[in-house]
């Protein structure tokens, strides 16, 4: 008799939401991202650039695209999502408090649904429709909860 085979590998889904502050708001600003947050859901930067920078381009709930750039810079240093914020905020006119959402793996949420439809129709406790890219070994989920999303501050 064979030994089973290994189970399928699984595929992490790197996600987490940031609670935006009047800072985050600003049209001159940026979106100010953890180190570990930037690591886990942004492609790698290359460090030998002066200074370490990339373009990040994302699609909201309406299927727009928006470029930002991501930049390593400061004293200290940090994660910073920088030109191409300001006219998302200008667009999209977001206030402190309202949470922004990123997910990795070129995926897209494309709306969000109810829980559970029948017991809790119209609920604010919603899960997040999400369309992942074509290139995916396997299927993901199409519902992810809010609240397996890491969330800071």
């Amino acid at each position: 008799m064979e030994p089973p085979l290994p189970p399928d590998p699984e595929f992490a889904i790197y996600s987490f939401c940031k609670t935006l502050r009047p800072s985050d708001t600003s049209i001159h600003g940026g979106l100010s991202v953890l180190k570990r947050r930037a690591d886990e859901c942004f492609p790698p930067l290359d460090m030998s650039m002066q200074p370490p920078k990339q373009e990040l381009v994302a699609k909201d709930l309406h299927g727009n695209e928006w470029r930002f750039e991501h930049i390593f810079r400061g004293q200290p240093r940090r994660h910073l999502v920088a030109r191409g914020w300001g006219n998302f905020v200008s667009s999209k006119r977001p206030v402190a408090g309202d949470a922004f959402v990123f997910l990795r793996s070129s995926a897209t949420i494309v709306g969000y649904e109810d829980a559970d439809p029948v017991r809790w129709m119209d609920s604010k406790w919603r899960f997040l429709k999400v369309r992942w890219d074509e290139s995916m070994p396997r299927p993901l989920p199409e519902r992810v909860s809010p609240w397996e999303l890491e969330h800071f501050d």
